[in-house]
């Protein structure tokens, strides 16, 4: 399961009328009818909220552009958030972290490089994992105040290694659970953790992709809700 559709393992109704946050934004023009991007655009038109997505690449944007107008915006995310309060008063229900690389293997390096090197170092940033973890931290801290009190946090690229969390959100997700966030659920790439206010029973077994009815506080709820296709 891609990273941001961990999100349709909980009720939606926590979305509605709040905020959804994607710092990171599709790079793929292939794909971006099946990318996050689009996605929480879908999921946000159907839940009546707003969706900005940040991205400081300006190929990344201008793809982004073509998806959400300007909701898409050109700046780093700790920059962004730290200005968040100027554009709107609502809280952000759905943050989602996919923004540094980081690195798997030699291989995955070199394609990084070759693909998006020049830009990180544009920014004069090192394409390194520790980077890429300490940039993501920077930008949890700035978003904490800004966090509803049901909210949830995405974090692509991350999962544990060696008894610790490797990737993106490697020091992140110690962060969040030092602060009382609890770990929902997981993929093979990516990690969704939920607010220590956010009360919700285990995901129903006969949940699966095909079948996205919404699991409530008491049973099922929004029976006629599904999650945008993505």
């Amino acid at each position: 399961m891609a990273s941001h559709l961990l999100v349709t393992t909980i009720a939606a109704e926590f979305i509605r009328g709040g905020c959804v946050v994607e710092i990171g934004s599709s790079r793929e023009i292939e794909r971006k009818e099946k990318s996050s991007t689009h996605f929480f655009k879908k999921t946000c038109e159907l839940l009546d909220s707003m969706f900005f997505s940040v991205d400081i690449s300006e190929k990344s944007h201008a793809l982004a552009q073509t998806i959400v107008g300007n909701q898409a915006v050109c700046t780093d995310g700790e920059t962004f958030l730290k200005n968040f309060r100027h554009l709107t008063r609502r809280r952000i229900s759905v943050l989602y972290l996919d923004n540094f690389d980081v690195i798997y293997n030699d291989q995955h390096e070199k394609d990084l490089r070759s693909r998006v090197g020049e830009e990180y170092g544009k920014w004069g940033w090192e394409l390194e994992n520790s980077k890429s973890a300490e940039v993501h931290l920077s930008q949890m801290k700035a978003a904490i105040p800004l966090m509803a009190q049901r909210s949830v946090v995405i974090c692509d690229d991350t999962m544990t290694k060696n008894d610790g969390w490797w990737g993106k959100g490697a020091t992140v997700v110690p962060y969040l659970l030092a602060q009382g966030w609890r770990v929902h659920s997981a993929s093979d790439i990516g990690v969704m953790l939920t607010s220590p206010r956010m009360k919700h029973p285990e995901t129903p077994s006969w949940f699966s992709r095909r079948r996205r009815y919404v699991w409530g506080l008491a049973g099922p709820s929004l029976p006629s809700f599904e999650w945008p296709t993505g």
